[in-house]
């Protein structure tokens, strides 16, 4: 049994080889094949984007389940959760990079970031491109086609290539908006979470984000209700509960210090906080999750309920 759930590093997932300049590209089939021991569920400490080219299962990303078809792309930032079952049949590729990859390149070295899929929130992490496929398709080709030359250029092509693709999904996460306000809104939300990931630990009134994004309390609920559906206040304490899960199936983490980390004034606090949009307690959760070792089948069990 699990002791805790594992971060990798980019060099982690694969110790046949060191990846050049922080990148690695694999066909998904053979890293399957060549990883039957690799440990689930697990965490990053690199970027990740996998596109399913065919095959069917089931793949996890922070306590959501998403089956998985022809088309299916996903994007993982460093810290979050995932596991999948893939049938055998299951190809595609997948991109690891770490954040240097793209920081020494760029005159601003947190440009990653600021892709509304990379947030790290869990939001986002799910793309539909069937739509895209054939766009998706020739794109990964150059880019895998690159990977294996030996240009001394090709990493700078990769990157461009990349840039596109990720420029690309991103406008598909901001469809057109009539009047233009309504784009604004969804820029003002999307700017609204970015700062929820860099702040969730020390600031928890919504009027503390409003400041920072120039604009009124009442403005900033207003939108997020109309864009998002909850509360901007909703929208911390759902950050907040996803960090405390995320801690939570790690078993070498005690309830007390998970408070703490959390930045919560007590254990009592945390508790009444966890179970009120929970449903149960953190010492609950945690033992269903110690059990089912965070599995696919427990994920949709609980979604089925």
């Amino acid at each position: 049994m699990l002791k805790q759930i594992p971060t990798f590093g980019i060099c982690d997932v694969d110790t046949a080889r060191f990846p050049p300049n922080d990148l690695a590209i694999y066909k998904l089939n053979d890293f399957i094949h060549n990883n039957k021991g690799l440990v689930f569920p697990h965490r990053h400490s690199f970027y990740q984007v996998l596109y399913i080219t065919e095959g069917s299962g089931t793949h996890v990303i922070d306590f959501n389940a998403y089956q998985i078809e022809r088309g299916s792309m996903f994007f993982l930032a460093p810290g979050q959760i995932h596991e999948w079952i893939f049938d055998d049949a299951t190809d595609g590729i997948i991109i690891n990079f770490s954040e240097s990859f793209f920081s020494t390149f760029l005159a601003n070295p947190h440009y990653i970031k600021d892709f509304t899929f990379f947030i790290g929130n869990g939001t986002y992490s799910f793309m539909d491109m069937r739509g895209d496929e054939l766009f998706i398709t020739d794109l990964l080709k150059n880019i895998t086609a690159e990977y294996s030359s030996t240009d001394p250029s090709r990493f700078d092509v990769i990157r461009f290539q990349l840039l596109h693709l990720f420029t690309i999904v991103n406008r598909k996460l901001s469809p057109p908006f009539e009047p233009k306000t309504g784009q604004n809104y969804i820029i003002q939300v999307r700017n609204f979470e970015k700062k929820i990931e860099q702040f969730y630990l020390t600031k928890r009134l919504p009027k503390e984000y409003a400041a920072m994004l120039f604009i009124t309390p009442n403005h900033l609920n207003a939108i997020c209700k109309q864009i998002k559906g909850i509360s901007a206040g909703q929208m911390i304490r759902d950050r907040i509960q996803l960090e405390a899960k995320r801690l939570l199936v790690n078993a070498d983490n005690n309830i007390s210090e998970i408070s703490t980390l959390l930045n919560f004034e007590n254990n009592s606090y945390f508790s009444r906080f966890f179970k009120q949009y929970e449903g149960i307690s953190p010492e609950e959760f945690k033992k269903n999750n110690k059990q089912s070792q965070f599995s696919v089948k427990s994920v949709i069990d609980s979604i089925k309920r």
